[in-house]
């Protein structure tokens, strides 16, 4: 089972492990054996249920936190990757991002948690890499690095709108807690955090000026919870962006 800490972070690594921590300790628990390509998790609200996508197989494997227990993988489409994960503030569906292997248009499919149905995918752009939904629930955005856009998806009609043009080579987003803006990671050189300015209608979101971010090669952000700084993972370490 998980450590007894109610703090516990989860890591997966390259050897098909999900690795629980006790950020308290920092001692790391026994692994939880799941996929030869974990490529990212999502937890729900409850913390009861970690959801791992793969990226070999395009499939995403349950896992009872409660109990350690990994569950039977659920396929989502063949021919792809799941990049990336995120569940909807309720708990209740959680949206995987798939990357056919060509790195072409790509697409976003909503899984029903309480019954496992697999919805109809949602297209999105080139090279989809990451996800993040609005605090209220009512939109997600995903990152599409082969364009350098990101595609806003009305979730109350699983409905994408139009591509918002954000840069080269986006690779991550995190949206403050309030909801009223997005950041956008650029992995282009020595990175950049572009922000977007949420509006009720996304065709009305307005792109910012972007923030240089020091530590080179970046790759994944987030923001505190507070909303007033954005932690960048880059080459050299984490750097803190006042917001």
């Amino acid at each position: 089972g998980p450590p007894a800490s109610d703090l516990i972070a989860y890591v997966a690594v390259s050897n098909g492990a999900l690795v629980p921590v006790d950020v308290t300790t920092g001692i790391a628990d026994a692994p939880l054996l799941i996929d030869p390509d974990p490529t990212s998790i999502a937890i729900t609200p409850d913390g009861r249920y970690a959801y791992v996508g793969d990226g070999d197989t395009g499939t995403v494997t349950p896992i009872s936190l409660a109990n350690g227990t990994v569950g039977t993988p659920n396929q989502v489409e063949s021919a792809a990757v799941v990049t990336a994960l995120a569940l909807t503030p309720s708990g209740a569906t959680l949206l995987a991002v798939v990357n056919p292997t060509g790195y072409d248009t790509g697409s976003v499919v909503p899984i029903t948690l309480a019954s496992g149905a697999v919805g109809a995918p949602i297209p999105v752009g080139a090279d989809p890499v990451a996800i993040a939904v609005t605090p209220d629930g009512g939109t997600a955005y995903v990152v599409n690095a082969g364009d350098g856009t990101i595609t806003p998806i009305s979730l109350a009609g699983d409905t994408p709108g139009v591509p918002i043009s954000v840069g080269v080579d986006p690779i991550g987003i995190a949206i403050t807690p309030s909801g009223g803006t997005a950041y956008v990671l650029g992995g282009n050189g020595a990175g950049t955090l572009t922000p977007v300015t949420l509006a009720a209608n996304p065709a009305q979101d307005v792109v910012g000026t972007a923030i240089a971010v020091p530590g080179g090669a970046p790759k994944a952000v987030a923001n505190a919870p507070d909303g007033n700084s954005a932690y960048v993972l880059g080459g050299t370490g984490v750097a803190r962006i006042s917001l």
